[in-house]
């Protein structure tokens, strides 16, 4: 079976579907670079790293790394993957923000980013990324 995200190419790029929006869960994993092209080339496609950590935890770093390079980087979100227990989401938001340390200090390092723009990224992804897809997708629902 492929389940990498670009076998939903063909679909959702359709003008039919071009306004639904899509949301490519656990960034995709294992095909994490597919899902971040998609959010590039497709205005209808999001990225969500849910689940993926913990699960790719030890490579949460450059899981970041490589969807970072190439994601519309305001069409990511990252949550603890609704795990049932508050340790879990915990070590989740820990993982996660060890790692977008870990990548922030290596952009700066190579003054690839400044740390201001890194802030700003993290702080996307953490959440107001998220607010802006489900705050447009919450007032769709109120106004119909």
């Amino acid at each position: 079976m492929n389940c990498d995200p670009y076998a939903l190419a063909e679909i959702i790029r359709q003008p039919a579907y071009i306004k639904t929006k899509v949301v490519l869960l656990h960034a995709g994993h294992p095909w994490s670079q597919s899902a971040a092209s998609l959010t590039h080339a497709l205005p209808n496609v999001w990225m969500d790293f849910s689940w993926t950590c913990p699960w790719v935890s030890l490579r949460m770093a450059e899981t970041f790394k490589d969807v970072l390079g190439v994601a519309n980087l305001d069409k990511l979100m990252l949550g603890s993957g609704g795990h049932d227990t508050p340790e879990m989401a915990w070590l989740c938001s820990s993982l996660a923000k060890g790692a977008l340390a870990e990548v922030s200090d290596s952009f700066i390092s190579r003054d690839v980013l400044s740390a201001a723009q890194c802030l700003n990224i993290s702080k996307n992804l953490l959440a107001d990324n998220a607010l802006r897809l489900y705050a447009r997708q919450m007032d769709g629902q109120k106004a119909g």
